[in-house]
């Protein structure tokens, strides 16, 4: 199992039960996945990296207890899952990002604009200045 799937797993099971007093029974029972207490107290790492997992101050036996926090609550409630939670982040910032280049590419459109309206209004002074030019010509050698 991935990193996001033992995470989905547990806060799944902590959104339903309240919490998790033991990571490594609650793998188990969710997945029939076996893990070594090392692996557990990594996955428990993990969690509270999170910042939507906090530690109980109890626990049964060498495991510790956690549980979801406020802002965990939130996540499983508006996203189900985690890992939901994370695709619902990337999507928003690939269309926050699409949004900024399309800004850019209007930035450039209007800056080229700008440079075309001034080459033109360049064009149209210095054809005024020859015409003007050559009617003096005219008016001199004529």
């Amino acid at each position: 199992m991935s990193d996001i799937e033992f995470i989905d797993t547990v806060f799944k099971y902590m959104y339903n039960n309240g919490g998790c007093n033991n990571i490594i029974e609650c793998i188990k029972e969710k997945t029939q996945t076996v893990i070594t207490s090392d692996e557990s107290f990594r996955i428990f790492k993990l969690l509270l990296s999170t910042g939507f997992v906090e530690r109980l101050n109890y626990a049964y036996g060498p495991n510790p207890a956690v549980m979801l926090n406020d802002n965990g609550y939130q996540i499983m409630l508006q996203h189900g899952s985690y890992s939901a939670f994370i695709d619902s982040g990337k999507q928003e910032k690939k269309k926050v990002t699409e949004e900024k280049a399309m800004e850019h590419k209007n930035l450039l459109l209007d800056i080229q604009n700008k440079e075309w309206s001034l080459k033109t209004k360049w064009i149209v002074l210095i054809g005024g200045i020859l015409g003007w030019i050559v009617s003096l010509l005219q008016f001199i050698f004529c």
